[in-house]
Parts: C-alpha cells; sequence; structure tokens
C-alpha cells in the first residue's frame, strides 16, 4: 500500500461512518508500510490502518461467548437455570481458573436418560464435573471457517471449544457453520483483484472508489462505483466530503493532503489535472 491507498481508506472510513452511523467502517491495510509511508505518517502525527492480512471467514466471526464460569464442583442447576434464559448449547467448565473444557446439552440430556433407564426418576443432582464428556482439541479462534467446518464433517462432536493465545474465548457447535459469513469490503485506490486483499473472492464488495483503470473484481450485486481520472484517489475522497456536505476534520484534512501530493509528485505527474 503506498500513501494514496493508505489516507484514502483512512479518510473514506471517516466519511462513511458520519454518512452511514448504522454500520461502522474500519480502515485496514493488506501488505506492510514502506519506509517513506511510515516517514510521512509520523510527520504528521497519522495512524497507520490495522494490517488485516486476508478476509477470508474465521471461527472468531461465528462463535458463541458466555461470560459466566461455572466450577466442576457447582451443581448442575446453576446450568439449568442459566439454560432457561439464554438457551445456549454449550457452557464453560473451570477447576479454579483453569479451563477444562465445555459441558453440553447432550452430556446432560445423556446422564438424564440414564438416570431415568436405571432408577426411573432423577433422585440427586451430580456436579458439572461429573457429567462432562470427552473434549474434542480445541480450535483457534483465527482458524479458517471452512476449516473448522471440515472438523465438524468427521466429528461426533457437537461442541467444540475455541481458544486464542489469551485461552478459552467462546464454543462453536455445527449449527454456527449452517451459513458461512462473508466481510463486508469497500475497495480504494485499486479494483482489480490480483492486487487486492487475500480471500477477495469469499466477501461482499460494496464499493470502489479508484482513479486507475478498471479491472475490476467481479461482484454478486450490484455496487456503487466512483472512478475518475484524476491524479489521486483522495481527490476523488474530497470532493465526496463537499458533495455530503459533511465537515473536514484537521487529522482527516492531513490524509487527503497527504495522498493527494504523494500520488501527484507535488502535482507535477502527468496524471495531476485542474481538479487536484
Amino acid at each position: 500500500p503506498d500513501v494514496d491507498s493508505i489516507c484514502a481508506a483512512s479518510a473514506y472510513a471517516s466519511l462513511k461512518n458520519m454518512t452511514d452511523p448504522e454500520n461502522e467502517y474500519s480502515a485496514v491495510r493488506c501488505g506492510p508500510l514502506s519506509e517513506n509511508v511510515k516517514t510521512i505518517l509520523e510527520t504528521l502525527g497519522l495512524a497507520a490502518p490495522v494490517y488485516m492480512p486476508d478476509v477470508y471467514p474465521k471461527v472468531r466471526d461465528v462463535m458463541i461467548v458466555v461470560d459466566e464460569k461455572y466450577q466442576k464442583t457447582d451443581l448442575l442447576n446453576t446450568i439449568v437455570r442459566k439454560y432457561e434464559q439464554s438457551k445456549y448449547s454449550a457452557f464453560p467448565v473451570y477447576d479454579g481458573n483453569d479451563f477444562c473444557g465445555i459441558i453440553t446439552l447432550d452430556d446432560i440430556a445423556g446422564w438424564m436418560l440414564d438416570e431415568l433407564s436405571q432408577k426411573g426418576k432423577v433422585t440427586e443432582l451430580p456436579t458439572i464435573g461429573e457429567i462432562m464428556g470427552d473434549q474434542a482439541p480445541p480450535v483457534d479462534a483465527g482458524d479458517r471457517f471452512e476449516d473448522v467446518k471440515r472438523i465438524f464433517t468427521r466429528s461426533p462432536f457437537r461442541g467444540i471449544a475455541v481458544t486464542d493465545e489469551n485461552g478459552y474465548v467462546g464454543y462453536v457447535t455445527r449449527r454456527c457453520f449452517l451459513k458461512d459469513p462473508r466481510y463486508d469490503l469497500i475497495l480504494v485506490d485499486h479494483n482489480e483483484p490480483k492486487q487486492s486483499i487475500n480471500g477477495i473472492d469469499t466477501a461482499n464488495i460494496l464499493e470502489i472508489i479508484d482513479h486507475h483503470r478498471i479491472d475490476a473484481v467481479k461482484t454478486e450485486r450490484p455496487v456503487f462505483i466512483d472512478a475518475e481520472p484524476v491524479g489521486s484517489t483522495c481527490t476523488i475522497i474530497y470532493q465526496m466530503f463537499l458533495h455530503y456536505q459533511k465537515p473536514i476534520s484537521p487529522t482527516v484534512a492531513k490524509y487527503l493532503l497527504a495522498g493527494i501530493i504523494s500520488d501527484t509528485l507535488i502535482l507535477n505527474s502527468p496524471t495531476t489535472t485542474p481538479i487536484d
């Protein structure tokens, strides 16, 4: 990513958050910053967009988070009360501060059926730890959606714990994989798939804002495209601020000016126009 693409993404995210407050827009970059870009951003006191290596759907996009911690020594009715409120199908279990695994509704149903078949009734509530079933190896929150979906097709388990570098963060069930999640993307300063982020074929393209030749990605639905023969994508975005009559903060002004000056070579590039 060069200065224009970095600055255009940052400025346009700011504009979109003003014109569409019902959604949240974040600028991301899909490559490393050059020393030139780093120097310009540092000189102007501007933040670089967060690095995002790909937009393949991840486990974290579909996992279920249960904030409560249940201890192995807790009686089963502590979970039953929570289930009445939430209808969760699995619950995290701890031994003190150590994560032990998850207990699922299958574990609870299996225990109840055993009790009924052997005794004809439930005579005494067990602890959670006493009826926890075998555990599948946990998956990572950053694992790809499709990879873990394939694990479920070969697994007898209905629930699998999800961890990250900090430990347990949630769980997934088969139901989590019934529908593929998709990231929503706006492409700025480029429109060709080979120039874009990895996994773009799995995402929803909403808009394209660019000043290069058109060899655009294929989209599943109509998209908004603003492609103009000017010297910088930031020039286009500046005009959009004017169109929507939105204020330009000092920070956004720095982004826009840096993008325009850089991409037009201080207004000396042959691609520079009077609009720039």
